[in-house]
Order: C-alpha cells, then structure tokens, then sequence
C-alpha cells in the first residue's frame, strides 16, 4: 500500500511544497465560478477582471466554490473530481486565475453525484466500486446519528443485487463514499494531488466532519477522521520537496499504512464499514452554504 501511494505522488507531477500558509496578512476573496458573467465569455473568464482590477491591491487568495460538473447543490453534488464545469470554463482558465492570485480549491470528498460514474458503475455491480459507498440494513437504528438535514439518510437504490439502502448525509443526490475503503481512499488522494498539480495553493475539505460513520455514534466528528485525513493532507503538502521533506513523507507513509491496513483487516472481519466523520476543518450550516455563511443568494 505504501508504494502504491508513493507511485500516486510520483505521478501526480507535483515537485515541491508551499512555502506559505494562511495568516492574519492574507485576504481570500471568495466566489461561485458564475458570479460575474459576459454574454459569450466563460464564466471563470469573466471572474479575472472584477477581482484583479477592482480587489487587485487588497486581496491575494481567491476561493472559487466547487466549479466540477455537479447534478444538484450548487456545485457540491460532484459528477467528476477531475473535470471543470464546461459551463464555468476550462483548467486553463482556472490556471489562468492562479497565474493572478493564489487558489483555493474544494475537495468535495465526503460524497459524490448519483450521476457519477464511480456510483453508476457500484449500481451495475462492477468491483471495485461495490465497495465505495456505504449500504445499510434499514432496520438498524441510526437514531445517534447528527446532520443538517431532515430528509431519510438511507435512499433506496435498485442495483445489480438487488435494492441497496445507501447513506445519504445532504441529499438522496448526493451519496456518502466508504471511507473505510483503502481504494476510495486512494482515489480520494489522487484527486487531492490532481488538485494541487492543477495549482491550488490551499484545498477546503467539504463537510469533512461526516467522513468517517460509524453506527452507535453521532457519526460526525470522531477521531478516525483525524487519522484519515491528515496523513493525506499531508502527502499534498510535501510532494516531491526537498531530502527531509521526503524523510518525513516516509514516516507519514509508514504511519498511514498501518491505518490502511487496519481498514483492511477491519474489512475482512466482515464490517459492511467502518467510516468515520471528521476533521474539524469544516461544518456546513444547514447545508452545502459557502463556508462564511454567504448564501448562494446573498
């Protein structure tokens, strides 16, 4: 498992870390990819010119809101990870605005769209993706369970085997992925690196705080999320820099591969999963709203 996420950084093209963090100095301009638009100009286009010429001098970060094609949400009912929105744009577009200003991007990663293909292909029964969502029996008791919303957490899904009853945190659109499961994770890391080699200089970690689920407990918040994520933030982080940079990314690997392979042997014990919710980057406030509290109205 190590050299399989050590083969994910190689390839990811990434060749050194940031040399900055956030501090109290940054302002982070923070937008939808369609909030300034031109009849005949891509959305993210559009976006360059407000924030350069009218904000140019006061802000250094720009936060463009999830700009994947999305079937619900606004933005964060992710289709594909690794796809700009044709409506909003293209990478070169987002590329060009980081030529501009630092970015941050979202990682949308505690569920996916219904349309995508990883759930498209778990609905035909195809492995591995069997394993990237969260099914349960509909008479367990889920009672502890906490979340911004009233609608059932289990939806109905006619499948290959039969009807599935699927975890569903925000919406019956938006299916919560298997964190318990090595290959998700995985996948979930390689679009995390993607995301840096397209050039985001910071990520936002979506409703990270339900990642992890487990029954008994209120499922949001529990410490196998801190496990889970920041080894992987980590590995982001580092790349390929320099000697020590490379030490220390060894040692993180060894310490997520023994996490790995517990969510192996915890999964060959016959645990339909183990997810766990959460690092406390952060809480939607009734819902997918953008992180200060600006609705998408506002």
């Amino acid at each position: 498992m190590t050299a399989r996420i050590q083969q994910l950084i190689r390839d990811s093209g990434i060749s050194k870390r940031p040399a900055y963090g956030l501090s109290q100095r940054d302002v982070v301009a923070i937008a939808y990819g369609d909030h300034v638009r031109k009849e005949g100009e891509p959305p993210l286009v559009t976006l360059r010119e407000p924030l350069k010429a009218t904000y140019g001098e006061q802000i250094n970060t720009v936060h463009v809101l999830p700009f994947y094609p999305y079937t619900s949400d606004d933005g964060f009912s992710v289709v594909d990870y690794w796809a700009v929105d044709p409506k909003l744009g293209t990478w070169d577009d987002v590329r060009a605005l980081r030529a501009q200003f630092r970015m941050m991007f979202d990682a949308v990663f505690n569920h996916v769209s219904v349309s995508s293909a990883w759930f498209q292909a778990f609905l035909r029964g195809e492995a591995p993706y069997t394993d990237y969502f969260i099914t349960v029996d509909p008479s367990t008791d889920l009672s502890l369970v906490r979340r911004p919303r009233t609608h059932p957490l289990l939806t109905p899904f006619e499948t290959a085997r039969g009807i599935q009853h699927v975890w569903t945190t925000f919406s019956a659109d938006q299916v919560d992925v298997n964190a318990a499961n090595p290959d998700l994770m995985l996948d979930l890391l390689r679009a995390l690196l993607f995301y840096v080699a397209q050039g985001a200089d910071l990520i936002r970690l979506d409703a990270i705080a339900y990642l992890w689920k487990e029954i008994g407990t209120t499922c949001i918040h529990l410490p196998q999320t801190h496990q889970v994520v920041q080894p992987h933030a980590r590995r982001a982080r580092y790349g390929r820099a320099g000697r020590a940079d490379r030490d220390r990314d060894e040692r993180a690997a060894r310490r997520e591969h023994l996490i790995l392979r517990r969510w192996h042997e915890r999964s060959a014990d016959g645990l339909q999963f183990q997810p766990a919710a959460a690092a406390a980057a952060h809480v939607p406030h009734g819902g997918h709203d953008p992180p200060n509290g600006m609705g998408r109205d506002a």
